[in-house]
């Protein structure tokens, strides 16, 4: 279990125990505070640099004016007695003039150091600690300090290696001569050798997740649903593409509105079509009865000119036989194009009205021996003879 994610909740935690042990501020102003980071390693590494900019950035915010003094002991290459003397000299003589509100330290080293000089560096200041493996408990009987342990489910983590291999009898722990890895190989030991997990006291639950490598997982052929829930993967194959949740949805829940929409309109065209369908088989029908109606049928629109005429009324005339099936296209076997029927009809002789004029409806004229009669109007038995 890799130790980044603990980092998050100590941070936390440490910001929220600051906040109770500094004093409230006074009304109308931002008060100064003065606060004392001990690093136990260098600038660099990744896990005490986290939980600084961490501590930094949420001191930020803080309604004070944080003075932050940071100091690294370095405890990863230099962890001899003559280095821990010179740094509490160096530091006695840094501090003469200084008075701390708050100190924090991170990790066993800086924590060891400060519960052993803190009556000569920074007396009746209280102390904040995080990353601490081997808490002591009559250092914690002292008083005037507080903060999170650093303790990891080391059973937990057995059992699932035990889970993902079965066959496995012997294990091999990786670790270092630091306060930090002597202090893990004494928890290992005693669990090892069948010390209750009763009597090892624990300040905090475990925190963080379980994490696990992609490329050793496929190396070892080990399925990702033998992996407890909640767990990490790291160095998996990053997607094509990656989207954020919300993102996401709200692209689904587009898409689910487009297709709903799309099939509204289909249906709504589909509808459509069968509606002209039915409009062109009424308007066909009416068509066909009026052809083998023998009366002479036509129709104007408002302003007197023809839009179509059945069958008998165009042979009567003499027109093309297809006349008024296009009622709004002019008839290209008439001249003058979109004028009225009246207007490109051969006009008989001696009639002088004016074009525009619509035809009389009485007398009717001879035309080549045929009587014209007007519009829905029968003709008698004695002129359908002639």
């Amino acid at each position: 279990m890799n130790r980044l994610p603990l980092t998050h909740a100590a941070i936390w935690a440490l910001i929220l125990l600051i906040t109770h042990l500094l004093p409230t501020p006074t009304i109308g102003g931002s008060e100064k505070k003065t606060v004392l980071y001990l690093n136990s390693y260098h600038h660099g590494y990744q896990w005490s640099d986290s939980i600084f900019e961490g501590i930094r950035s949420r001191l930020h915010e803080s309604s004070y004016t944080i003075d932050l003094q940071v100091e690294y002991l370095d405890a990863k290459k230099y962890n001899t007695p003559p280095v821990i003397e010179g740094l509490f000299e160096v530091f006695r003589k840094k501090f003469t003039h200084e008075r701390f509100d708050v100190v924090i330290v991170s990790d066993d080293d800086a924590f060891n150091f400060a519960l052993r000089f803190r009556d000569a560096l920074f007396p009746g200041v209280p102390i904040v600690f995080c990353g601490v493996n081997d808490l002591d408990p009559q250092a914690v009987a002292r008083g005037n300090l507080t903060g999170v342990v650093e303790s990891f489910d080391l059973i937990g983590t057995l059992a699932v290696a035990l889970m993902l291999h079965p066959e496995k009898r012997r294990m091999i722990v990786i670790g270092d001569e630091s306060t930090t890895g002597r202090a893990i190989k004494k928890q290992i030991e005693g669990f090892l050798a069948g010390v209750p997990a009763e009597s090892i006291p624990i300040a905090v639950e475990p925190a963080g997740s379980y994490r696990f490598d992609y490329q050793v997982m496929r190396r070892l052929n080990i399925p990702d649903n033998l992996l407890p829930s909640g767990s990490t993967l790291i160095n998996a194959p990053k997607a094509f593409y990656e989207l954020p949740k919300e993102l996401f949805w709200t692209i689904i829940t587009s898409l689910l509105l487009l297709l709903v929409t799309l099939i509204f309109l289909v249906l709504t065209m589909l509808e459509r079509r069968h509606v002209e369908r039915r409009i062109k088989d009424q308007l066909t029908f009416q068509e066909t009865l009026m052809d083998t109606n023998p009366q002479l049928v036509s129709w104007k629109d408002l302003n007197f000119r023809y839009l179509g005429a059945n069958r008998t009324f165009a042979a009567f005339f003499g027109l093309n036989p297809q006349f008024g099936r296009h009622p709004r296209r002019p008839d290209p076997d008439l001249p003058g194009g979109d004028e009225p029927l009246h207007q490109r009809l051969p006009r008989p002789a001696g009639d002088r009205r004016h074009p525009g004029h619509p035809p009389r409806r009485h007398p009717p004229r001879q035309r080549g021996g045929r009587r014209l009669v007007p519009r829905g109007r029968r003709l008698s038995a004695a002129d359908r003879g002639r």
